[in-house]
């Protein structure tokens, strides 16, 4: 009895199974990176720009990070250190970047240099007579130990915060600058001074100015170009110095990329329009077509460092828009309920549907291909630093146009000499 019940319940779940209406249950499906829907053969490690490589063509128009992954101005900066201290040292590093300003401030007011005594710079700083280079990296370290939101305790010994101890630091600062003679000291105290106005707030605006144009402006040091994005803040040519502080500057790229709008870059270059800086960092804020922009900068600079990036970013769009949908398989027909498309039964009347669409924009984005190949191959005999990037971009754009024969006589011509 109890096995012919079972087999009824089997046989009426199945009954249902079949009978009963499907219903869509909704979930989580795969989450794909943007680049994921992409179809990328020109990679974009070619431009040799590892510090801006968050802003290689991206659908999604990336945030820069960290424009100075690779601590350029950082190496900058010891080196500088190195050739005023004299002697080899390779240890500047560990204390400048790698030491925090309260284990260095501790270890400065106590005389507790045991646990770093072997370091090849603090041996350097202890030297009788290079105290004052000492006394300067206690300052600097106190003022990067505010600078981040926070006071230092043991210096006030009161409650007012980070305001107080700015002003503390402002006036210790002064008294540094005015007594040293040493030039290079002179010159980071006056950094550290301009960095401490600028961040002081109102009514600073004019003492920052003379200080970075009396001790920093036009000078080659990393502090000076450091000190140019505060300065700039107090001049009416703010966007310029921005661009420039840009070229001069590996760290402070990401900050200046994010400040800039593309409007405050168009305004600049109806007045500027000679401008290389601008108009780079204008294309990377370009989400289309910017061949416009990559003759602008060939015309005034030629072999501009950045110009090779903003060229693979073109093919590297290119392929987004020609290659993708068709070596991907993307599907026109998924988007027509997205466009609102409707049969048309009216006879003769136009097509609406997206795949109408989809063909009329590929042929234009076609079209453009071949504008930005005859341009790439009107510039490749004159004299150019960048001509094998440019080479491989007209090879690589015959072979996205079906051209297979012309891409690899293309590549035959190419000489690539000691860059494999």
């Amino acid at each position: 009895m109890k096995t012919s019940y079972k087999r009824l319940l089997q046989i009426i779940s199945t009954l249902l199974l079949l009978l009963i209406p499907w219903m869509r249950t909704w979930s989580c499906g795969p989450d794909y990176y943007y680049d994921d829907f992409r179809f990328v053969l020109f990679q974009p490690e070619l431009s040799h720009a590892p510090g801006l490589k968050d802003l290689n063509y991206n659908i999604n128009l990336s945030i820069l990070i960290d424009g100075d992954p690779q601590k350029k101005d950082y190496q900058r900066n010891c080196l500088e250190w190195q050739q005023q201290l004299g002697g080899r040292i390779p240890d500047i590093y560990s204390i400048q970047y790698e030491m925090s300003p309260d284990d260095f401030l501790y270890a400065y007011r106590h005389h507790a240099w045991d646990s770093i005594r072997d370091n090849s710079f603090l041996q350097a700083l202890l030297q009788p007579g290079n105290k004052p280079f000492l006394d300067y990296m206690a300052f600097a370290k106190q003022v990067e130990f505010n600078q981040f939101g926070n006071y230092d305790p043991w210096e006030t010994g009161n409650d007012n915060g980070g305001t107080e101890q700015m002003k503390n630091l402002c006036q210790q600062g002064k008294a540094a600058f005015a007594s040293t003679v040493n030039p290079f000291l002179k010159e980071r105290y006056a950094f550290q001074l301009v960095k401490l106005m600028y961040y002081g707030g109102a009514g600073k605006r004019d003492s920052l100015a003379a200080m970075y144009e009396t001790c920093l402006k036009g000078h080659s040091t990393i502090v000076a170009d450091w000190g140019m994005l505060y300065y700039a803040y107090t001049q009416d040519d703010k966007v310029k110095l921005l661009c420039q502080t840009f070229e001069r500057s590996e760290e402070k790229k990401a900050y200046i990329y994010t400040t800039l709008s593309r409007k405050d870059l168009d305004t600049l270059l109806k007045k500027a329009p000679n401008f290389p800086a601008a108009w780079f960092i204008r294309g990377l804020k370009e989400p289309g077509r910017a061949l416009h922009i990559i003759q602008a900068i060939h015309r005034v600079a030629p072999q501009y460092q950045y110009l090779p990036m903003l060229v693979v970013r073109e093919v590297n769009k290119l392929e987004d828009w020609v290659m993708s949908p068709t070596v991907l398989g993307f599907n026109s027909r998924m988007k027509e309920n997205t466009y609102g498309a409707a049969k048309n039964w009216e006879r003769n009347a136009p097509d609406t549907t997206y795949a109408y669409y989809a063909a009329k924009n590929l042929l234009k984005d076609q079209a453009y291909l071949r504008t930005v190949r005859t341009y790439l191959e009107s510039i490749l005999s004159k004299p150019d630093s960048n001509h094998l990037i440019y080479a491989l971009a007209v090879a690589h754009l015959y072979n996205m146009d079906g051209e297979y024969a012309k891409a690899l006589a293309c590549l035959k011509n190419i000489d690539p000499g000691k860059n494999k």
